[in-house]
């Protein structure tokens, strides 16, 4: 084995040297120790040496004793001319080898030196040594500014004041003891740790207020209001020293998880030293989801005038290719209807989703219509017991971030923040960050575009995105050498075809029956009576041979239903549970064709207001009425009374009441045909019936004479 210049042994007793010059024929070895702070060279056998590394009771180490590697301008000037000056001292002693190493020789050449070009001899053996114990190069030299002084160590207490003398304000100052110490800390804990609205300085202010009051007066004027005077301000401490002595005990980490919580500051301040590419190997690896309010105001479909705030979006992005995938814009709030809604996007054909929305586009400028391995997003709506089934019926493993750390979707919330510049210039209604400034517009003034004209925006938006470069995107040689731009499409197809695509298609109306919400149906002879009054009708239903019996029995069915859409229902039946059977709506429900849940709710709430608010304006007439007939009542009440003959029997009453309704209906058809002008002369015209009577038409005339007369002075009287 060859030992050579400048390489660190272990020996066997424990010591640390490093081998300054060897010669072969001689046999022997020049090392210092590069631990001792008054070591100078000595000479070890090369053969001992030798035989110790190869019987490893010796061994090499590595150099942690080099100087540290610093750019030239990075060293202060200071710095520079302490190496420079010993440097100059040293350069040429250390170049006459073997000389410089033997104590004799050593010691006439810095005396040399000294002489020529002056310093002290403990200076040169200084320099030297710390030259040969750290590497053998000029910048060993360098001094260690870093180790002077004593920092965190708290200093004696001597009457003199310590620190630079104070040039610009009035006064010596105090040094801070244990005692001002103590009470900084208590300062610092009552009004400044334990909030994250007050500066330090009202710590500061609270400290001289409380714990001073020899130097620091608080009077009370006439008023009432306190007057603060310092008495003696070279007895109290200053904020400088306040703030000094609160940074020397606090480091920066603790302060904030005193203020803001340990979850505020991890978000905040954690390193971040991977990012979300990295965990995935291809196109459908990874889905992220996640839901915001956007800051644009929409109208009702059905009356422009009617503001019905700001619709949630939900985007489901691929991690690999930052692709938007699926997305949902309705009106709830965040929730497991609006993440299923978004999810069944994702497998929805994007062709004919653009052709709805009056755009022709190719496969390839939205080519996603799968679901994911794996789906990360919120624990309100990826936690829910809901979520069972996505993992039991897709094979999706889920994955929940950690609560308050939306950064574990950086890529979907950036994502967000960019859908907002791209249509946000362009919409009225859109609410611009000056909204909170006082005498800002109020922006909700300007809303005109309802949910489906949003929704077209929303789908252009994407467009742009999912087709545009984008520059935070860390490639890979691989993209280079294929020349992939960083558009979202292109690195989703290029990914597929180049590496594994975790993506997995499915049906997808066995997407909408395992995820969509159900609710209980009920058959009845209308029709199948579902929520909010709609009823629903099958023709598959009705040519089944149970359909009579279980409409009889009023039998409860499942019905998976679309709340974005109530035109139609999947019926689930407890005959045949393994079978789907679609309804549609009835035709009496037919006007709520296309319509959503929140819409019929919203029209059904409308209804209810409208009849709610005519039968509050008709309850004065409908009361008015009723003491009408109250009256009309009393009246014939009384009239009756009047009339009564106690010598007719209830018998008698009731024993001629063919032959009174004859007569009366007689004379009610002569009054109608002269009311009408079909009678000049005052001859009666009857009914085509005939009047069934006992007597002769004289005494029938004479008798409707008089009860004409008898309802004439009744009509009189009263």
């Amino acid at each position: 084995m060859a030992l050579e210049k400048n390489v660190l042994i272990r020996l066997k007793d424990d010591r640390l040297v490093r081998v300054l010059w060897t010669n072969t024929n001689e046999q022997m070895v020049v090392v210092i120790e590069v631990d001792n702070p008054t070591a100078q060279p000595r000479i070890l056998s090369r053969t001992e040496l030798l035989e110790s590394l190869a019987s490893q009771h010796a061994r090499l180490v590595e150099d942690t004793y080099l100087p540290r590697v610093l750019p030239e301008h990075d060293l202060s000037a200071a710095a520079r001319r302490h190496r420079d000056t010993a440097w100059t001292r040293i350069g040429g002693l250390v170049m006459k080898e073997p000389d410089i190493y033997f104590p004799k020789s050593r010691a006439s050449l810095v005396a040399k030196a000294c002489a020529e070009i002056g310093g002290s001899r403990p200076t040169y053996y200084k320099h030297l040594r710390r030259y040969w114990q750290y590497g053998c190069v000029p910048n060993a030299l360098i001094p260690m500014f870093n180790n002077c002084g004593a920092p965190l160590t708290p200093k004696k207490d001597t009457c003199v004041k310590r620190g630079r003398p104070r040039t610009i304000e009035p006064g010596v100052g105090t040094n801070v003891n244990e005692e001002t110490r103590k009470f900084m800390r208590v300062a610092s804990l009552k009004r400044y740790l334990g909030s994250t609205r007050s500066k330090l300085r009202t710590a500061y202010d609270f400290l001289l207020t409380n714990y001073y009051p020899d130097d620091v007066h608080i009077d009370t004027s006439e008023r009432g209001a306190n007057i603060v005077t310092i008495v003696n301000p070279d007895k109290v401490p200053t904020f400088e020293q306040f703030k000094y002595h609160f940074h020397q005990e606090n480091n920066f980490a603790a302060i904030q998880i005193n203020r803001k919580g340990r979850r505020a500051t991890e978000k905040l301040y954690r390193p971040l030293l991977n990012n979300s590419q990295n965990e995935c190997s291809g196109p459908g690896t990874r889905y992220q989801i996640d839901a915001t309010i956007i800051d644009l105001y929409a109208v009702s479909r059905f009356d422009r005038n009617r503001i019905v705030g700001r619709p949630t979006l939900y985007l489901i992005i691929d991690v690999y290719s930052r692709m938007i995938v699926g997305f949902y814009l309705g009106l709830e709030p965040p929730s497991w209807f609006g993440a299923v809604m978004a999810l069944l996007n994702t497998l929805e054909d994007k062709v004919a989703l653009c052709e709805r929305y009056g755009l022709d586009i190719t496969p390839d400028q939205w080519p996603a219509a799968d679901f994911p391995l794996k789906l990360l997003g919120d624990r309100g709506e990826i936690e829910s017991l809901m979520a069972d089934k996505l993992a039991r019926a897709f094979n999706i493993v889920i994955e929940n971030a950690a609560p308050y750390r939306g950064d574990a979707k950086g890529v979907i919330e950036r994502t967000f923040r960019t859908a907002h510049t791209v249509f946000g210039p362009y919409t009225p209604g859109y609410v611009e960050p000056d909204f909170r400034i006082r005498g800002a517009r109020d922006y909700r003034d300007d809303a005109i575009l309802t949910i489906d004209e949003i929704t077209a925006i929303i789908i252009r938006t994407i467009l742009i995105i999912n087709n545009e470069p984008r520059r935070d995107y860390q490639g890979n040689p691989e993209t280079v050498k294929d020349k992939v731009p960083y558009a979202p499409v292109k690195l989703w197809k290029w990914g597929k075809e180049t590496h594994r695509a975790d993506t997995r298609r499915f049906d997808y109306e066995y997407a909408k029956t395992n995820l969509l919400p159900d609710a209980p149906i009920t058959l009845t002879r209308r029709g199948l009576r579902f929520m909010k009054g709609l009823y629903y009708e099958c023709d598959e239903l009705l040519s089944l041979p149970w359909y009579i019996k279980a409409q009889e029995n009023r039998t409860k069915m499942t019905a998976v239903y679309h709340p974005g859409d109530m035109s139609s229902v999947l019926i689930r039946t407890p005959y045949e549970p393994d079978r789907v059977y679609k309804a549609t709506l009835a035709r009496h429900c037919h006007h709520w064709q296309g319509k959503t849940l929140v819409e019929i709710d919203e029209l059904r709430h409308q209804e209810r207001r409208l009849a709610a608010e005519y039968k509050a304006n008709h309850l004065g007439d409908r009361l008015g009425w009723q003491c009408d007939i109250e009256d009309i009542v009393e009246k014939a009440r009384h009239l009756a009374a009047e009339d009564s003959d106690p010598s007719i029997s209830r018998a008698q009453r009731k024993r001629d009441i063919k032959k009174n309704r004859a007569q009366e209906r007689a004379v009610q058809t002569a009054e109608h045909a002269e009311k009408h002008g079909f009678s000049d002369t005052g001859t009666l015209t009857t009914s085509s019936a005939p009047i069934q009577s006992d007597v002769d038409a004289d005494s029938d005339l004479d008798f409707i004479e008089q009860l004409r007369q008898l309802r004439a002075s009744s009509g009189a009287k009263s």
